[in-house]
């Protein structure tokens, strides 16, 4: 007895689809503006070198939640971020939690002219938090 072996193709090839999306989705992603920087300038700014601290604010289903990011810079790039997490309610804190772990892993060696965060370890709420402390950020540093 023949048996066919399409079905189990294509059952084989959407596990394979669903396991390469569900792997990127888990993973940390950052968009850069194609080379010119915010606000549609294509001049980079130079920005002071030195450690910054920010407080970044976003919505979440609970509410408007914080977090709070230092971040290192050295000739416009970062060379070291720390998120620390400022949830109120649970869940909250768990996103919180996985986006500070993740986001080194995203940001570090990036040009800050370029530097937006959109999804880091599942959370993509946070990037807004984060984002919003990152404008304060270059701001003070000379952006």
């Amino acid at each position: 007895m023949r048996r066919p072996t399409r079905p189990l193709l294509v059952t084989l090839s959407g596990i394979g689809i669903l396991a390469a999306t569900t792997a990127c989705s888990a993973g940390a992603s950052t968009t850069s503006t194609g080379g010119s920087v915010p606000g549609g300038s294509t001049t980079p700014v130079a920005f002071a070198d030195g450690t910054y601290s920010a407080t970044g604010t976003y919505e979440s289903p609970g509410g408007t939640e914080s977090i709070e990011v230092q971040l290192t810079l050295a000739k416009n790039l970062v060379t070291a971020v720390t998120v620390t997490p400022q949830a109120r309610d649970a869940s909250g804190q768990i996103y919180q939690g996985m986006f500070a772990q993740g986001i080194s892993a995203a940001v570090v060696g990036k040009d800050l002219n370029t530097l937006h965060v959109s999804k880091v370890s599942g959370s993509s709420l946070t990037g807004g938090g984060f984002n919003d402390a990152l404008a304060k950020i270059k701001a003070e540093a000379g952006g």
